[in-house]
């Protein structure tokens, strides 16, 4: 077996270990930022306990950016969350 066979057979192993160990994280059924609570489950939006009313890709942002909380989010990731796959749309719309 040369190195980079033994190498390979050390990752798989790894992966497959992983694999059986980790369970994808959930997110909290509600996100509180200081007076705004982001309801993942109800999928709504609240300020200081009134809901606002937002449209469903208003609401996508509000929670993608509350799901990834002081991270950069890169656009790619904005239009992964808010479009499906057969959305072709190439507008401004994250620009904006």
């Amino acid at each position: 077996m040369t190195e980079i066979d033994a190498a390979a057979a050390i990752l798989r192993k790894r992966d497959t270990d992983n694999s059986r160990t980790v369970t994808p994280a959930q997110p909290a059924p509600v996100i509180e930022i200081g007076n705004i609570n982001v309801d993942t489950v109800g999928k709504r939006v609240l300020l200081d306990g009134q809901v606002v009313e937002l449209t469903a890709v208003e609401y996508g942002l509000m929670e993608l950016l509350a799901l990834h909380r002081g991270r950069v989010v890169l656009r790619s990731m904005i239009y992964e969350h808010l479009f499906d796959e057969n959305h072709d749309s190439l507008s401004n719309m994250v620009d904006v």
